[in-house]
């Protein structure tokens, strides 16, 4: 039975960038940065990204096309004794994941729905928690939320190109097209230069006193933004297109 891959690289690649372009950078990256001493942060963070994600992200793929099976499968085909029980934690890694993610991404549908027809109004900071608390509770969210994973399930079940590649090469550009839009937003504020030069100017000696914590806080952040120790890249790699023709998968 042929597996199905993807119609093109640039697929691919969309649908690689979507697994990792999300809540952890788009929502937890900004306040962390913050929370954590902006530049000195930054710079810690993307020494992990550097150094251990990218060579991380590799392994996956790499034995994701070697092996052609899913994370259970690739695991367990290459380990042996405790190994083989690896896989599995991708799977319940990245079911955990779902569980909070769907849930503030049907938060998120109800927002979008609210700025279109009523707008953000709000006069201040108490006006939009009691809006974060009418979203947040209720059947309402309920509802929302599982408008989400209907949507979530049809993509899948659309297969590889009739549903994640087709999506990703409309949802990836529109992501870029709203972070390009805030960015542009942000220049205009009052306090932008102060802002980015606390983003982007480095106080080691802030860094120094507090690594204990900006440590672990830029090592998640990396994970967080290559979506790894969930098994994405095994699972994409074996689809990712090389001729545009299917192989077949081994027994």
């Amino acid at each position: 039975m042929a597996r199905e891959t993807w119609a093109t690289r640039a697929g691919f690649i969309l649908a690689a960038v979507g697994s990792a372009v999300g809540l952890g950078n788009i929502w937890r990256f900004p306040f962390i940065t913050g929370q954590e001493g902006g530049g000195g942060f930054l710079l810690v963070y993307l020494l992990f990204v550097a150094l251990i994600g990218f060579p991380a992200i590799l392994v996956e793929f790499v034995i994701g096309r070697h092996t052609e099976l899913n994370p259970v499968g690739a695991i367990r085909q290459l380990g042996s004794g405790a190994w083989n029980y690896l896989g599995w934690l991708f799977v319940v890694t990245g079911f955990v994941i779902l569980s909070y993610y769907s849930v503030v991404a049907g938060w998120f549908l109800r927002y979008t729905l609210i700025g279109v027809t009523d707008g953000y109004a709000l006069a201040g900071a108490s006006e939009a928690e009691a809006l974060f608390g009418t979203v947040a509770t209720g059947i309402d969210s309920l509802l929302f939320h599982a408008v989400f994973m209907a949507l979530v399930i049809g993509i899948i079940a659309a297969g590889v190109r009739g549903g994640i590649e087709l999506g990703v090469k409309v949802m990836v550009p529109a992501i870029v097209a709203l972070l390009l839009g805030l960015a542009a937003y942000g220049f205009t504020l009052d306090a932008a230069t102060a802002a980015y030069g606390y983003y982007l100017s480095p106080d080691f000696g802030y860094l120094l006193s507090n690594w204990t914590s900006i440590l672990p806080a830029a090592a998640g952040q990396a994970f967080f933004t290559l979506s790894l120790g969930m098994g994405v890249m095994i699972t994409y790699a074996p689809t990712s297109a090389r001729t545009g023709t299917s192989r077949p998968t081994p027994a």
